[in-house]
């Protein structure tokens, strides 16, 4: 008996071992309560951005996988947001992330950093045909809605209805009122300068608008006028453009005309504008 009791034992153990391995289920995924939504340069040699999809993950050592997902066209589909027509739909569906909890330890300190599960979607595979279409994000039994459309050198994400399903700040994973990004691509960017007042004139009050008026009757378009919520208008003497083919776009700074004089001791002195081609420019913006 003895023997019979020391010879099942071990093959109890394997046995119970087995039975626990195959009652875990394979390829378990954590799925997310939302995700966050952006646009960030393409990986790849495009003008296009690529479609960042995060989501938070825990932190310090917890190790998280990257964000599976499954999407597909549907296109020629009712558009219901529009009276009539038709448009595109990408659905995106939200599949989840592996994670695994790392155990902590006195000797093994970890990072303060945000854990972040994440992929990457190039928009040039997607909108090559296809310039405007309509983005559904699918997390569990919730969609929210976005239309993406490539309409003049820029990018448009905005939001169709409130958000349930994206949060814009993934780091806490909490819902905010809906945004509109854009993203200027760089053959948009390469065209951008800033027209600027030479010298400074703190008392002059109408300078901003002076120096509008010359920017529009001269040939160039507002940066905030050309794209639909682009923010800012920038300092009083200075306006970001666009230069149109044909107009120069100098590297130095280089006097274009002038808006008139200013009263100065002694006389009036002229106010002359000057174009420089624009050197820094961060592509993604918040429209709203």
């Amino acid at each position: 008996m003895k023997l019979g009791i020391l010879f099942l034992t071990p093959l109890f153990l394997a046995l119970m071992f087995a039975f626990a391995l195959a009652a875990q289920p394979e390829n378990s995924l954590v799925v997310p309560d939302k995700v966050g939504l952006y646009l960030s340069p393409s990986h790849k040699e495009s003008d296009l951005p690529a479609l960042v999809l995060t989501a938070f993950a825990g932190s310090g050592c917890d190790y998280a996988g990257s964000l599976q997902i499954t999407h597909a066209m549907k296109p020629g589909q009712p558009n219901v947001y529009t009276k009539g027509g038709r448009i595109d739909i990408w659905d995106i569906n939200i599949n989840g992330y592996e994670f695994r909890k790392e155990s902590r330890s006195v000797d093994r300190s970890c990072p303060a950093v945000i854990t972040e599960a994440r992929t990457v979607i190039e928009l040039s595979e997607v909108m090559r045909n296809n310039p405007q279409l309509q983005l559904r994000i699918i997390l569990k039994d919730r969609t929210n809605d976005f239309e993406l459309k490539y309409y003049g050198g820029v990018v448009y994400l905005d939001p169709l209805e409130a958000t349930n399903v994206v949060s814009w700040n993934p780091a806490e994973n909490m819902p905010e009122r809906p945004q509109g990004l854009g993203f200027l691509t760089a053959p948009f960017i390469n065209q951008l300068a800033e027209i600027r007042v030479s010298g400074t004139y703190a008392n002059n009050s109408d300078l901003a608008a002076k120096l509008r008026d010359y920017v529009r009757s001269a040939g160039y378009d507002l940066i905030d006028e050309r794209i639909p919520g682009y923010p800012g208008k920038g300092p009083l003497d200075e306006c970001i453009v666009f230069v149109p083919d044909g107009k120069e776009n100098p590297d130095e700074f280089k006097i274009i005309g002038r808006i008139g004089y200013h009263e100065v001791p002694g006389g009036d002195q002229m106010i002359e504008v000057g174009l420089i081609k624009k050197k820094a420019v961060n592509p993604l913006f918040v429209r709203y």
